[in-house]
């Protein structure tokens, strides 16, 4: 075509691109060669070793630090089971120590004590004779049985009192033998008093009181 191509359809040459300034930064950082210089003379100058009077310290400022030692060797042990000391035979063995030996008596065994009688009443007896009234610990009642007299007559037993010391024990069996007390019927008792002395393992000896004798095991029936 005459006069060829339309004029937006020519080629025309881009203009140039201004070259962009250089960027510093991330790993390609670089630094002026001016403080490189420097720093070279600085290390040059800078000797290994400390100079004299100069040493030098942790961070702490402390001189002193030396590593902690290591923990000692513990001596290899094995568990050793107990020795058991062979058995004797039961025969001729001795008693241990301590067995058979009889304590400091504090127990007062009252015998013909009305089977009625509670706790309260026997410490109301206790009161009304001017025995100390803190020192009994215990009563241990025994059960009721008839009396001497026969079948027909009162119902009575026995009471174990346990003082806290022997005084007191003996105050109260010397203060209440052969007192007379009534029972319900109105028929009179007269008490029994005597000192019970506890072994240690367990067992209870009778200690006969003043004008009393020690009571007899009962005889075995006769065999037919």
């Amino acid at each position: 075509a005459r006069g060829g191509a339309p004029p937006w359809l020519r080629w025309q040459p881009l203009p140039p691109v201004p070259a962009m300034p250089p960027r510093y930064g991330g790993y390609q950082r670089k630094r002026p060669s001016a403080a490189w210089r420097k720093q070279e003379a600085d290390y040059r100058d800078a000797s290994a070793e400390p100079e004299y009077g100069e040493e030098e310290e942790d961070e702490e400022g402390s001189n002193d630090w030396q590593p902690p030692l290591p923990p000692h060797k513990r001596a290899r042990t094995s568990w050793t089971p107990p020795r058991t000391p062979p058995r004797r035979p039961t025969s001729g063995r001795p008693p241990p120590p301590g067995r058979g030996r009889v304590s400091t008596p504090t127990t007062v065994r009252f015998t013909s004590l009305p089977s009625e009688y509670t706790y309260d009443m026997v410490m109301e007896m206790h009161d009304s004779f001017g025995l100390e009234v803190a020192a009994v610990e215990d009563l241990d009642f025994e059960l009721a049985e008839p009396s001497q007299r026969g079948r027909g007559g009162p119902s009575v037993r026995a009471l174990n009192v346990r003082y806290s010391s022997e005084e007191a024990a003996l105050a109260a069996r010397d203060a209440l033998l052969d007192q007379p007390v009534l029972n319900r019927s109105g028929k009179t008792l007269y008490l029994g008093a005597e000192l019970v002395a506890e072994e240690r393992g367990g067992q209870r000896l009778a200690k006969p009181s003043r004008g009393q004798q020690r009571p007899r095991s009962p005889e075995p029936p006769a065999q037919r």
